[in-house]
Parts: structure tokens; C-alpha cells; sequence
């Protein structure tokens, strides 16, 4: 079960595809780079060029889900990663799932030529 905005919405996610996290930081490196620091349970840590989600969940109980890519282990059980998409409405805390593999993309025949 989800929480936002200390327990006023939930929302369900169903089971988690890896290792859960937590959002532990989030913050700009520069204008334009959305990054996150994220904290994991010793031994469950991801590796890097992992896909990351955070599930949160907006005020209408719809969810949506931020992909993010693992580019720097920090030691501590954290890594630094950088979000795909805009961080707006992530909180310290969040759960964060490891999706396991790398980020991949679907492609088709102009793509490949």
C-alpha cells in the first residue's frame, strides 16, 4: 500500500517487481537534471543502469510512476540516480522498486532500418 501527503490518500501497487527502497533525497543538479538519492536494505542494493520506479500516487488516486536509471553507488545502502520524467510530488520515504535489468525500449522496423 502506497502513502502520500502523510496518509491522506492511498493507493494500491500491487506486489513489487525487486528489492524495495526509499527515496531518501531529492533534488536539481543542474537546471535540467532531476536526481534522487535512494536508501536500500543491506545486500539488496541495485546495480547500476538499473530501472528504478517510484509509485506515487495524485490527489484522484491515480497512479503514476517515475522511471529512473541507477548511475552511482554512494555507499550506505545508497545510490544516486536520475529521474526520466519530473519529480514533482516525490517525498523522502516513498517506496522505491528495482526493477532488476536495465532501462529498455520497444522499437520497430524504421527504428532498426
Amino acid at each position: 500500500m502506497g502513502l502520500i501527503s502523510e496518509g491522506k490518500f492511498h493507493c494500491d501497487f500491487g506486489s513489487p517487481l525487486g528489492a524495495p527502497g526509499q527515496v531518501y533525497l531529492v533534488f536539481s543538479l543542474k537546471k535540467n537534471y532531476l536526481v534522487l538519492d535512494v536508501a536500500f536494505p543491506p545486500g539488496k542494493m541495485p546495480n547500476i543502469y538499473n530501472a528504478l520506479v517510484v509509485k506515487v500516487c495524485d490527489i484522484v488516486n491515480q497512479q503514476i510512476n517515475v522511471t529512473c536509471e541507477v548511475q552511482q553507488l554512494l555507499g550506505n545502502n545508497r545510490v544516486r540516480v536520475v529521474a526520466m520524467s519530473a519529480t514533482d510530488g516525490l517525498m523522502r520515504g516513498m517506496e522505491v522498486i528495482d526493477i532488476g535489468a536495465p532501462l529498455s525500449f520497444p522499437v520497430g522496423g524504421a527504428t532498426l532500418g
